[in-house]
């Protein structure tokens, strides 16, 4: 990860007036914390995602390191939805594995497709990137997708980074 730091993509993509939405990882997901704490001591604002059930989208609440968390529905851990909320412009998701298209597999809730359709429209296209976090070994040529699937724009790996085109 500390390689992506160093990218004129990231310096490109990553500037103090952005938001940055990461993710409190489970299972095998990559965890993002340490780059979203170096990111919080840069200065860059930092949110996390709150599942809102009845609506099947996520939300995002401000959050810095040491902030106190509880355990979501799912048994994730979100920030106090008594945290500001805002919106990333810049979101880390999740995966299971993805393709070098920028499909993803995650747990099938489809939470991330609806939210990253969701600040897709609410951000003009241009505003904002959703950053696919995976180890190289969970990169393929294709995998299966549906129409409702939202594609990541970047796959950041523990060796380097893949542009969608």
């Amino acid at each position: 990860m500390e390689l992506f730091f160093k990218t004129k993509k990231f310096r490109d993509l990553i500037k103090p007036e952005s938001i940055v939405g990461g993710y409190s990882p489970i299972r095998s997901e990559i965890d993002c914390f340490p780059v979203l704490e170096k990111l919080f001591k840069l200065g860059v604002p930092i949110c996390l995602p709150v599942v809102t059930d009845e609506k099947k989208y996520l939300t995002f609440h401000q959050w810095k390191p040491g902030d106190k968390m509880v355990r979501g529905s799912y048994g994730v851990c979100e920030p106090l939805t008594s945290n500001r909320e805002i919106s990333p412009n810049v979101l880390f998701v999740p995966m299971l594995a993805c393709d070098i298209h920028g499909n993803r597999l995650g747990y099938g809730g489809g939470y991330y497709d609806r939210t990253l359709k969701q600040l897709r429209a609410k951000k003009n296209m241009g505003e904002f990137t959703a950053i696919g976090l995976a180890f190289e070994g969970q990169i393929y040529d294709e995998i299966p997708y549906f129409d409702e699937d939202e594609p990541i724009d970047i796959i950041l790996t523990d060796v380097g980074t893949i542009a969608i085109s």
